[in-house]
């Protein structure tokens, strides 16, 4: 039987598991930074990039350069393996949090079918939880 608790931390983890930015629409001009489909993990938007010959900048302010086209392209191409600072994500998508207790389990969370198959399982779960209850 799932006290009410535990049905509050079951579906914190769901929504974290299941949470995903996106990284912003680059126009035909400009570029990733990180490279194609990839953005700076949000959390790294004010970590600070510097490379010798060329200002430091937060990577927040060097993603909206390359996405304005103010950053050469063949420059571009290059910077993914130079800001590891940044932590560039996977269109945007931060690795599942679980709880110590679900360590090593995994959720398929890539597409929409199977986080919206998570937390109608979760919603389950839930009022599975309150009638017993």
């Amino acid at each position: 039987m799932l006290s009410r608790s535990s049905i509050f931390f079951l579906l914190g983890a769901i929504f974290v598991a299941t949470t995903k930015a996106t990284c912003p629409v680059v126009p035909d001009n400009g570029c990733s930074i990180c490279g194609e489909n990839k953005c700076i993990d949000s959390d790294k938007v004010d970590e600070i990039f510097s490379f010798p010959g060329q200002p430091a900048v937060p990577c927040s302010l060097l993603q909206t350069a390359g996405e304005m086209g103010l950053i050469p392209l063949d420059q571009c191409s290059q910077l993914p393996s130079l800001i590891d600072v940044c932590n560039c994500l996977d269109n945007g998508m931060k690795e599942a949090v679980f709880p110590p207790a679900m360590k090593g389990n995994t959720l398929d969370v890539s597409t929409a079918a199977n986080a919206r198959s998570l937390v109608v399982s979760a919603a389950g779960a839930v009022l599975l939880g309150l009638y017993l209850n």
